[in-house]
């Protein structure tokens, strides 16, 4: 008797090994989710997210949020890296600024916005550097100033 019911409870557990290995390594059907990959900060909140378009983990968008789990940036990642604009909001999520990537690098017409929506301050990138004019804004939207940048230096 003692033998044949130590040989059951050896089968039940390598039965329930074997599952527990199984089930580990299997995700459940998605049913359309998408995958999502989670960060946090060391006190538990989630400081960002990395939501996958398609299968290879390199196509998504990426969140990142405050500590007191506010959004404080969303891009979107193709191949790898930030591709889109991306932008950054305050933590009543206005959008305070607007910085556009392409392959990886900053390129284009980098914003930053008052309060009300206004733009505070263009600069203009090519290559992840300063090149082309910048300007400061007025709250009232009239030019402040201007500047202009050549391969990431100040020119004028």
């Amino acid at each position: 008797g003692t033998t044949k019911m130590f040989n059951n409870k050896k089968i039940s557990l390598s039965i329930l090994s074997i599952l527990i290995m199984l089930l580990s390594g299997c995700s459940a059907p998605s049913l359309g989710a998408k995958k999502v990959e989670t960060k946090y900060y060391t006190g538990g909140q989630v400081r960002s997210t990395f939501t996958w378009t398609d299968k290879t983990g390199k196509n998504g968008i990426q969140r990142t949020f405050g500590y007191e789990g506010e959004t404080t940036s969303s891009v979107k990642i193709a191949n790898g890296v930030k591709n889109g604009m991306m932008t950054f909001y305050d933590a009543k999520g206005l959008v305070i600024k607007q910085t556009p990537y392409v392959n990886g690098f900053i390129d284009g017409v980098e914003k930053e916005f008052y309060p009300n929506g206004d733009k505070m301050v263009t600069y203009t990138y090519k290559g992840n550097k300063k090149n082309g004019p910048a300007f400061s804004y007025y709250a009232s939207g009239k030019v402040h100033s201007q500047a202009i940048y050549e391969n990431g230096k100040l020119i004028n």
